[in-house]
This record gives C-alpha cells, structure tokens and sequence, in this order.
C-alpha cells in the first residue's frame, strides 16, 4: 500500500484542521488585529500598561517553575520505588499512580477542597496539635493551588521518569558493582545519569501543564493570585475582547514554546511521531552536566564512597518512606471522598456523623443530576465512536502506508495532547460562536473527539507497527483485497487494542469540562453541572458524583489492564 494508504487518513485531517488546527490558527491571528480587524501590536501593549497583566504572568511562571521543582523531587523516588520493585508490589504501586492519573481533575480539584477546607482533615489536625489557632482556609489560596497542582501533576512526571529508567540496562550496575563500585557509588555514576532524560521529560511536561491550569487555580486559589489561563477565560468568555484574549494567548504559547518543541521532539511522543525519542543512552543533558560537575568530582566521589560504608538500609528506607508519602498523597484524598459519599446526605462534615447509602439513592432521585449524566455518557459514547473509527483508519494508514508529511500529520495530530487544555478550549469556543455553532451536539462531539481520537491514535498507532506486516502479505497472497485483509486477518489480531483505546477516548469525553462548558449551551454534561454545584455551593451530593467517577475508573482501568495483556499475547502469537 502506497499513497492509498493516505485516504484513511483524511477523515483524521478534516477533523483536526476544523475542530483544532484552524480554530487555533483563526484565535491567535487575532491578537495581531485591532477590533476593526487592521493588523497592529496595540494589544501586546495593553499587557505592558496593565501592571495586573505582567502580574499574572508572574504568577504563573513563579508557581509552575516552583511545582516543577518539586513535583520531580518527589516522583523521582517513586518512579525508581516502581522500577526496584518486583511482581504484584510493582502492580499495586503502579495502580496507585494510574488512579489519580485517570481520575477526573474536577473531582481531584473537589477532593482537596475538602480535605483543605475549614472543617476538613488537614485543619482539625493542625487546630488539634496546637500548629494553628483557628482554622485557616487553605483550599482557596495559594496554598491550594499548589497542592493541587502537585497531586494532578505528580502521576505524569512518575511515568516519564519510569518509562526511561525501564530501559535502563541493569547489567550496566553489575558490572560497575564487579568493578568495586559501592551501590550509591554506581547509581549515581551510571544509573542517574542515564535516567535524567526521564527527568527532562518529566520536568517538561509538568511545566508545561502546570502553566496552562485553570481548573486548580479557579477552584482551589485565591482571587489575589490569579494565573495566565484564569485571566485569559475571563477576558474571552465574560469581556469578550477576542482580540486581546488571543494575544494574552501568543505571550502564553511563546512562553511555552520551547518546552513544547522538546516533548514533541525528543519526549513523550518521539516514537509517535517520526522523532528522536528520549533514551535511557546519556544525552546532551547528561553530558553538560558531567562537564559542569566534573571539577566536583574530587569531592563527590569520596562522599559517595563515604556513604558506601553507610548501612544500606539507610537510603533504601528513605526512598521508601518518600514513595510512601507520595502515593498517599496522591491516594488518600480520593478515599476520603468516597467515604464522604456514604455519609449524611444533607451535611458534608469531616469525620461523616454517620454511614449511610442514602447519598446514592437521593443522586438517583435528582433528575438535573441523572439528565446531566446521561448527556456525559451520550456524548461520551458518541465521541467513542468517532474517534474510534477515524484514530484507527489513520492510524493502520500511517503505519502502512509510504506517504509525504507522514511525521508531520502526525505531530499535528498530536497538538491536542501537548497544548494546555486552555487555549485550544477557547480558540474553539470563539469559532463556535462565529459560525453559529454553539450549543449544538455536533460543536460537543466535535471538540471532544479531537483529544479523543489523539489518544486512539497513539495507541493503535503503537499497536500496528509492532504487527508484523508478512501477516497481511500472506492474506494478500492468497487473494484477499486490503480490506478484507485488514477486517479478517488485523482485526482479530488487534481487537484488544480497541478497548483500550475506545475507554481512553471514552474517559477522555466523559470527563471532559471545557468543551461542554463553553460551548454545550443548553446541554449540561455531568462534570458541567459539578463545575457549576461547586462555583456555587457545596452540595453533599457531589461526594456521590465523585465517587461514581472514581468507581467508574477504577472499574474500567481493571478491563483496560486486562485488555492489554491480551493484547500482548496476540502480538505475541501472530509472530510464531
């Protein structure tokens, strides 16, 4: 198959030119326009006489480069927990990040709300130790921003920092151990090095994503320390000056820029997309630090070999104790929440006054809530399909196919996964409103199925190229068109791989918040009517809400898991 194999990618291109690319392109030409559409840099200059402006961007850096730090202090030790850990354990650490990773961030966001409000968890402890006086209200300052953004944050820098110390060569450690290294001796001489891709990832990535939050710091900041993307929402959906929300956006993806080009580059989706992918070899990173700490080295190495003498127990239960704490930090808000849900449905209070299902029974009962969840799960399902069929049309042409530009489709493909949510929400808002699209399904389906089918994308992309092709071949050879081909002899090969991508884009639109919520209209999705219950109220009855949605994920992530496994034995089999 050659350029044929461009047809099935088509159907990828319509759908992310009209619902990402373009309305993105149309959004930040704006900021170069006046209101009567003339081209000038006035609006950059409005953010340099608004002091308010420069502030937020400020803010935004200030927080992001300090949740960096230490979102990778802390996932480092859990990441290498993970990587040092045999059988079952590393499952169960494994299924401890994964939760929150897939969990909504709405109920993340609602979960520290009430475990850092004024009658939560965390204040009764302070209160009760004599920390503090009164109770303070951490859940809406910067302090809750902060949190927040560590805990939604922590997962993706594990796994980045994991998938590169998987590659890891261990012989490489017993040789150096052979050799007469001691044990910190030889991490930090040959594993650390080449695990600091894994940290650049990571880095990357949580900088990135930490700039464009707006969720976190709607719900869990304070209205004195406002970030880029709240300002940028507020200028474009409540001033509706277009014009300067798109060039607020320009400084925010120039700020971003060169983090962007090094995930899509050398990170995350290096393989996806044709580039070069981070590696466990030592890189230019790892080789401009050792050009920089090699003067050190007189005293570094007597230090190691000093700490050699220690007993091993020493950094091994350090590294213990910081993964434990992580992983209840990343845990336990959850927990709390779903046992919240089983308390009094009329009173949320901390410790619950009693058990009961009764929250259950009464979320049933509520019609907005029960309306509000079945359009989530008939949008959902719908987005599935799509992504369903368009992700993995592309995805089998891409990887069989020998066509011009083929990184490059990909890498735009990819857009979606690598921009703050923020900004392609709006640019896609503002486009619905032009052309009159808004509070319609197909404006619903549409956005939510361009970061659906990304995610479809990637996986069955991941899952073809590692089908041998003499499989088609040999059907091909007995007279079979590529069709029938790909329907008799792929599918039944492949088929695990679409339930794990059809619940990745399913839990994708499910959950999502932005699309509904600026453009949905009349339709109110159950995490838009979460979003608004908590803007305005703490109803007891958003406890139920979470708790289904981490029941929900949990649920599914067992039959993703289990799907994948089967994957690999199929994979496994179609090359005996």
């Amino acid at each position: 198959m050659k350029l044929r194999a461009f047809l099935p990618v088509l159907p990828l291109i319509a759908l992310m030119l009209a619902a990402s690319l373009l309305p993105i392109a149309m959004f930040l030409v704006n900021g170069l326009q006046k209101a009567n559409g003339d081209y000038s840099l006035i609006q950059f200059q409005r953010v340099i006489d608004k002091p308010a402006y420069l502030l937020a961007v400020w803010n935004t850096i200030k927080t992001s480069v300090l949740v960096d730090i230490l979102v990778l202090l802390l996932a480092y030790p859990v990441a290498l927990t993970i990587h040092m850990a045999k059988g079952g354990f590393r499952n169960a650490l494994m299924i401890a990040v994964l939760l929150p990773f897939f969990t909504s961030v709405l109920v993340r966001s609602y979960a520290w709300s009430v475990v850092l409000g004024l009658k939560g968890p965390v204040n009764q402890f302070l209160v009760a130790t004599g920390i503090l006086d009164e109770p303070y209200l951490l859940g809406h300052s910067t302090i809750g921003t902060f949190v927040g953004l560590v805990h939604i944050l922590m997962p993706p820098a594990v796994l980045s920092i994991y998938t590169i110390m998987s590659r890891i060569d261990e012989n490489l450690m017993t040789t150096a151990r052979s050799l007469g290294a001691g044990k910190l001796t030889a991490f930090f001489t040959i594993f650390f090095p080449l695990s600091l891709p894994g940290v650049l990832l990571g880095g990357l990535l949580t900088f990135v994503m930490a700039l464009g939050a707006f969720v976190i710091p709607q719900l869990l900041g304070g209205v004195g320390n406002l970030m880029f993307g709240q300002v940028i929402v507020m200028i474009a959906t409540i001033s509706l000056d277009w014009n300067f929300a798109s060039a607020l956006s320009l400084i925010f993806l120039l700020i971003m820029a060169l983090p962007i080009y090094g995930l899509v580059r050398g990170g995350q989706f290096g393989d996806a997309t044709g580039g070069r992918p981070a590696r466990s070899r030592p890189t230019a990173l790892s080789r401009l630090l050792a050009m920089f700490t090699a003067p050190a080295g007189r005293i570094v190495t007597p230090l190691l070999r000093a700490a050699d003498r220690l007993p091993s127990i020493l950094p091994r239960g350090l590294r213990i104790f910081v993964a434990t704490a992580v992983i209840l930090f990343l845990v336990v808000p959850e927990l709390l929440i779903v046992l919240l849900s089983f308390g009094d449905p009329n009173y949320l209070s901390w410790p619950p006054t009693r058990l009961s299902g009764e929250g259950y029974a009464l979320f049933f009962q509520s019609a907005p809530w029960v309306r509000a969840l079945g359009q989530s799960l008939q949008f959902g399902l719908l987005t599935m399909a799509i992504s369903l069929v368009i992700g993995t049309a592309a995805a089998y042409g891409i990887a069989r196919g020998d066509f011009p530009f083929k990184s490059l489709i990909v890498s735009l493909a990819l857009v979606p996964l690598i921009l703050p949510d923020i900004i392609p929400a709006i640019a896609y808002y503002i486009a619905a409103s032009t052309f009159h699209m808004s509070g319609s399904v197909i404006a619903i389906v549409a956005g939510q199925a361009v970061t659906a089918t990304s995610m479809v994308l990637l996986v069955m992309l991941a899952v073809f190229r590692s089908l041998k092709v003499e499989v088609e071949l040999a059907a091909r050879a007995s007279g079979a068109g590529p069709v029938r081909a790909f329907f008799n002899v792929v599918v039944p090969i492949v088929w695990p791989s679409f339930i794990v991508a059809g619940l990745f884009s399913f839990l994708n639109a499910f959950d999502n918040l932005l699309t509904p919520l600026f453009v949905g209209g009349k339709y109110q999705t159950l995490p838009v009517y979460m979003w608004l219950q908590m803007r305005e109220a703490t109803s007891p009855l958003i406890t139920v809400v979470a708790s289904i949605m981490v029941f929900a994920v949990v649920t599914l992530g067992f039959v993703a898991t289990y799907a994948q496994r089967l994957q690999a034995r199929q994979l496994e089999n179609s090359k005996i």
